[in-house]
């Protein structure tokens, strides 16, 4: 009986139905249709999550943009106006069409004697030859080679004396200085000057100290602003002014002005007013374009 038993029990196994071979294995993949579908629904989720994050991200570097314009605009605007702060009183021309800023740079200045009953020797001559030289008065100056000394700068550049006019004109008030490079100096050699006009002779006798003109020449065309230097006194405004050193303080340039207004305080100051638009293009935001406004007081008195 046990032996029948167990072949009954065999028999039955063997009649059971077997399922059909590769079924389970198909159960646990993905059909085609369903990877397609789950492409297309992550393709619309990455399309709608990319919305979110393109424009701040073009925001950022479109800021980005216009605060480098606005530093590079803020930067040449307060370099022309630390040397139009500098400037030898009355010496800041700008040329008819707006382009173009000059000026002649002072860095030191100092008193003369002109009392009666001062030696000659001290005194500086004018209407005449001075060919002993001058004491200043009070401590001495610093005075580099190739330096000028300036007397007596009233009203408007050319209305009495032109300090860009030459040395040897009886309307220049500008001689060199013909000595060493030295600290304090005291005494001043004017063996070589031209005669300085009597009427450049004025209170509160007092003289400055200056370098070779400055020029600044925006050219709209080729977009830049440039520093002109080492080009020597003219007296007539070049713009651009030829020879020396040039630098370019700006690139991008679509518009520049310059204006000076000679009277703007009465007769103590002027007023040098520089506008400056910069434009960049930017692969995210296109063109951004800055503009700056800036104006200075410079000092007319003598």
């Amino acid at each position: 009986m046990p032996r029948f038993k167990h072949y009954l029990r065999a028999k039955h196994l063997r009649q059971l139905p077997v399922p059909p071979r590769g079924l389970g294995a198909a159960q646990l993949g993905f059909s085609l249709i369903e990877l397609v579908i789950v492409i297309v629904i992550l393709g619309v989720l990455s399309a709608i999550v990319g919305s979110f994050i393109v424009r701040p991200v073009q925001g950022y570097l479109s800021t980005v943009a216009r605060g480098e314009l606005v530093d590079a605009t803020d930067n040449a605007l307060s370099r022309m106006g630390r040397d139009v702060r500098h400037a030898l009183p009355n010496s800041v021309r700008v040329a008819a069409n707006g382009l173009s800023l000059e000026l002649i740079p002072a860095t030191a200045g100092g008193w003369y004697f002109q009392d009666a009953a001062t030696n000659s020797a001290r005194r500086l001559s004018f209407g005449g030859l001075d060919t002993d030289g001058f004491e200043v008065m009070g401590p001495g100056v610093d005075l580099r080679y190739g330096q000028h000394l300036v007397f007596h700068t009233p009203g408007k550049v050319g209305a009495e004396f032109n300090a860009y006019a030459a040395t040897d004109s009886v309307a220049s008030n500008r001689r060199p200085y013909i000595g060493a490079t030295a600290t304090s100096v005291n005494r001043i050699d004017t063996s070589n000057w031209a005669v300085l006009p009597e009427a450049a002779r004025a209170a509160p006798f007092r003289f400055w100290v200056v370098d070779p003109p400055v020029s600044y020449h925006c050219d709209v065309l080729a977009g830049t602003l440039t520093r002109f230097t080492h080009y020597g006194f003219n007296t007539s405004q070049i713009s651009p002014p030829s020879g020396g050193r040039s630098a370019i303080l700006a690139t991008g340039v679509t518009d520049c002005r310059f204006s000076y207004t000679a009277s703007a305080v009465a007769a103590r100051a002027g007023l040098v007013s520089m506008a400056l638009s910069l434009s960049a293009t930017t692969p995210s935001s296109g063109a951004e374009t800055v503009s700056l406004y800036h104006s200075v007081y410079v000092d007319k008195l003598p």
